[in-house]
């Protein structure tokens, strides 16, 4: 029986909703820490990454079964989040320097300020939390007004801390650009140069920060108000970006098939500001899962359905299963960051997925999967073709060194073994 993903994704939303009800009920401090597992929830430590990931977590999921801790914590983690930001932006960035900088942060106040103003990553995630409601739209847009002051003008790249010097990163430009994604009309311009440097910049990383970056430029550039701003180059940068993040997907899973634990680990980025070296992680499966999600088109999950895909989208739907926030898809601490990627794996896939299990479209993403994974045929339809010629040479031979009988037995038996593989692919649950 052919297993459904709208079911699968059915059962993950829920899941989804009791873990974060969960937490909220367990959580004794009104805001949220980095991680989310048994031991997050006993850390009184809390910032600005957990404070806006949960308000990012919380917004788009089943609001209406909210529970009443959960509703109180989402509008706590608002409250703060609102009064970090404009009490940042009235403080002087040379002060804020000057503080960090003598007084190597730690978990003060004046440090969180700091991050709002400094912090490119910490900056993106808190505008993208305000961003969602007409009520924090005031604090959005000074974050807004101070991510546009830190492009660069000379090419349109975003560095991972303000005022640092050296190039600006692909990794920051790509992330900002996500966040500005649905605000596209007051600053059409920054998006369209920063595109364009992620176009140039790309090259230039490890595969799954390129592929990241990839990723970025597809999400984008279907945007109707971006590829306006992008022009006749429009057509030709989506086009590109497809090319190379196939090329790229193909890359991993070569890499794959000789370490098997390649997509086990997250990838940190690390960057130094003035406390000190800090990083953060992209997680490795789910920008593969991504990548399977936006080369599939718009309207379609054809790539989830091959058994590359299906596999990472299970461990997705596995972690979803507990109601509660143990571990991550890689079998790491649940960190609240990974889980709002998650999130937006989920809601690519529910804007995707059709109500029935389309045997057609899912054999069609079987064979593009071949191609787009390097693997032009499976080993078991090799041997189906050769049994099948030496089948019809003993037909033909008729001859005693020829049992025709035998082979077609053997030819039979490989029909069968091609049979159960295709179903096991076109199955979430192998």
């Amino acid at each position: 029986m052919i297993t459904k993903i709208g079911e699968e994704l059915t059962k993950a939303l829920k899941g989804f909703r009791m873990a974060l009800d969960d937490y909220a009920r367990c959580r004794k401090n009104n805001n949220v820490g980095e991680f989310l597992d048994e031991a997050g929830l006993s850390d009184s430590h809390w910032g600005v990454y957990g404070v806006s990931d949960w308000v990012l977590l919380e917004s788009p999921f089943m609001v209406s079964q909210r529970a009443i801790e959960a509703q109180n914590l989402l509008e706590s983690c608002k409250e703060t989040l609102m009064s970090l930001v404009d009490e940042a932006a009235r403080m002087d960035l040379a002060d804020l320097k000057s503080k960090e900088s003598n007084e190597k942060g730690g978990d003060k106040k004046e440090s969180k300020f700091y991050e709002l103003r400094f912090v490119i990553p910490k900056m993106v995630y808190a505008y993208q939390a305000l961003s969602l409601d007409r009520g924090t739209m005031a604090q959005a847009l000074k974050i807004q007004n101070d991510l546009l002051s830190c492009q660069s003008e000379s090419d349109g790249s975003w560095p991972l801390v303000r005022e640092m010097p050296g190039p600006g990163s692909p990794i920051a430009t790509a992330m900002v650009l996500r966040a500005l994604k649905d605000h596209q009309g007051e600053c059409s311009e920054e998006i369209r140069k920063g595109m364009t440097f992620l176009e140039r910049a790309h090259a230039n990383l490890d595969s799954i920060q390129t592929l990241f970056v990839l990723n970025t430029i597809l999400h984008l550039s279907g945007v109707p108000g971006i590829n306006s701003a992008l022009g006749q180059g429009y057509s030709g940068l989506r086009d590109l970006s497809k090319r190379e993040t196939r090329r790229c997907v193909k890359g991993i899973y070569s890499e794959l098939h000789k370490d098997v634990f390649f997509l086990a680990n997250p990838v940190n980025v690390d960057f130094t500001d003035l406390r000190g070296p800090r990083f953060f992680r992209l997680p490795s499966d789910l920008v593969v899962l991504e990548a399977l999600i936006l080369l599939s088109g718009p309207s379609s999950l054809h790539l989830v359905h091959t058994r590359q895909g299906s596999k990472v989208l299970r461990k997705v739907f596995g972690i979803l299963e507990r109601n509660k926030f143990r571990e991550d898809t890689s079998g790491h601490r649940a960190s609240v960051g990974t889980f709002v990627f998650v999130g937006d794996i989920l809601r690519l896939v529910q804007d995707r997925v059709s109500d029935t299990h389309w045997i057609p479209e899912t054999l069609w993403g079987q064979i593009k999967g071949w191609f787009t994974y390097g693997r032009v045929l499976p080993i078991d339809l090799a041997i189906l073709a050769m049994f099948g010629l030496a089948t019809f040479g003993c037909w033909r031979l008729e001859s005693r060194w020829a049992p025709f009988d035998y082979a077609t037995g053997v030819f039979v038996g490989a029909v069968a073994t091609l049979l159960v593989d295709i179903a096991s692919r076109f199955s979430i649950q192998l």
